[in-house]
This record gives C-alpha cells, sequence and structure tokens, in this order.
C-alpha cells in the first residue's frame, strides 16, 4: 500500500506499513539489521516501562508506552514475515480464535455465574488448548525467561488451582511454616554453609510469594513498588542528614534504621 504522510490520523495498517518500509531495501539499516534475538530485551524494557505509567495512573504515559509495546509486536513480526514464517495477520488471528476460544460463554452457549466461574473455564479451556497431560507438564511450560518471583508466582497459582478445594487454613499454615523456616536460617546463620542458607532463603521467598498470591498478591510488583518506596526514603534521609551537615557515610546500620524510622513519619522533600 501506499503511505500517505499526509493523512489526519493513522491507523493499525498504516504502522505495519512504517514497519514494512523500514525493514525494506530502502528503509534503515538498523530496522534491516535486527533478529528476534537483538530486540528480544527491549520488550521487556517496553513492558516495565508501560507498568510504570499504569502504577502512575497516567494516561499520557500508558499510550505512549503502549505503543512502544505495539512496536516490539509489529516489529518481531515483520522480522519473521521477511524470513516466510508468519504475519501480523497469522498473529492478530491466532490470538483472535485462542480469545473466542477460552470464552465460550461469550461466544458460545456456556453459561457461568460468577467471576470465579468464569476464571475457572478460561483456565479449563486455556489447558485443554495446551494439551497439558499433567501439572508437571503445565508447570514446566513456564518459561524460564520469567525472573524468578514470576516464576515463583505461577508455580504457586497453577499448584493451588490444580487442587480440588483449599482449606480454610492454608493461609495461616504458610505463615507458620515461614516462621519456623525463618528461626532454621537464625540457627544456621553461623555456621557459614552458604549451600544450606541459600536452600532456606529460597524456601522463605516461595513461601512468602505463596501468601501473597492466595490474596491475589504479584510479589514482583510488589517488590518493585518497595523498592521505589525505599528510594524516596532514603531520599529523605539523606535530606535530614543534610540539615545536620552529614553525610550517609557518617553514620552506622543502626543509626541508618533510625533515620528510616524518621522519614516514614516526616513530610522532608
Amino acid at each position: 500500500m501506499d503511505l500517505d504522510l499526509d493523512k489526519e490520523k493513522f491507523d493499525f495498517n498504516d504502522f505495519v506499513e512504517v514497519i514494512r518500509i523500514l525493514r525494506s531495501p530502502n528503509g534503515c539499516k538498523w530496522d534491516m539489521a535486527q533478529t528476534h534475538k537483538s530486540i528480544k530485551n527491549c520488550l521487556i524494557e517496553e513492558a516495565y516501562e508501560l507498568l510504570n505509567e499504569i502504577e502512575k495512573d497516567n494516561p499520557d504515559g500508558m499510550k505512549e508506552e503502549l505503543g512502544d509495546v505495539l512496536l516490539q509486536v509489529v516489529l518481531h513480526s515483520q522480522i519473521a514475515d521477511d524470513e516466510n514464517r508468519f504475519s501480523i495477520n497469522e498473529v492478530i488471528d491466532g490470538i483472535t480464535r485462542k480469545m473466542i476460544f477460552r470464552h465460550p460463554h461469550v461466544f458460545g452457549d456456556t453459561v457461568v455465574d460468577s467471576l470465579s466461574e468464569a476464571y475457572d473455564l478460561f483456565y479449563n479451556r486455556k489447558s485443554i488448548e495446551k494439551n497439558y497431560e499433567n501439572l508437571t507438564d503445565e508447570l514446566g511450560r513456564i518459561p524460564e525467561s520469567f525472573t524468578s518471583l514470576m516464576r515463583t508466582y505461577k508455580l504457586a497459582k497453577k499448584t493451588r488451582k490444580s487442587l480440588k478445594e483449599e482449606s480454610p487454613d492454608t493461609l495461616n499454615n504458610n505463615i507458620e511454616e515461614i516462621k519456623k523456616l525463618l528461626d532454621e536460617y537464625k540457627n544456621e546463620a553461623n555456621n557459614n554453609d552458604e549451600e544450606k542458607l541459600e536452600k532456606i532463603i529460597g524456601e522463605i521467598l516461595s513461601g512468602v510469594v505463596s501468601i501473597g498470591e492466595l490474596k491475589g498478591v504479584d510479589s514482583e510488583i510488589s517488590l518493585k513498588k518497595n523498592c521505589d518506596e525505599k528510594i524516596k526514603l532514603i531520599e529523605k534521609v539523606e535530606k535530614m542528614l543534610e540539615l545536620e551537615g552529614k553525610k550517609m557515610g557518617d553514620i552506622n546500620a543502626f543509626e541508618f534504621t533510625e533515620y528510616l524510622e524518621r522519614a516514614k513519619i516526616l513530610e522532608i522533600f
């Protein structure tokens, strides 16, 4: 198609054409040189930038970052098209058919009466679609490229969903197990057995992710927010220290904890 550069408003087909032109022999040398592997991390980066704008509830930022995510989808599709593997239209056809198949209560005669029933139906249809033979097969298909927190969250969620029913004491039992592991770590901390301590820490982290998942708390997002809050608190601490003519290197760990507690209360900018 011919691209009208003076068009008042571009649409999806225009965007696909722009990427095709950029990848063509007369296009951009950088775009022409890209492969799936060379830009694979860009999609992760753009997804996290979108997440940041969602957390800030910034419509303009979300719109821009969604465009950047879409760029990655279309660019990967064009690379595949150039290699005669698949096209963007096949990508769209595939996801459309997937959504129709996974929502028989919307596009078929199946009836659901609650949010949980809708989710369970979606989950079951996905299992049929993926042809999982058992839970081990399903867990084995969790991408290794996920962060460890994301993999643990998915593992906990899929394992819990596979069980017949949930015990009302599950949360308390998991919390008690974490307490035991913390005591075990405390007892082993002076033995300098790095491998054993590493194993206990892994079990503690897994347990924390699991109790979060029980209530729908995603530990990846939770930890990100915690990091952001920590940075803001440290900024407050440094401003407090500056008012006292000090720097971070002038205080010890105990004093730093005290300043952190004060920073949580005081509004210093």
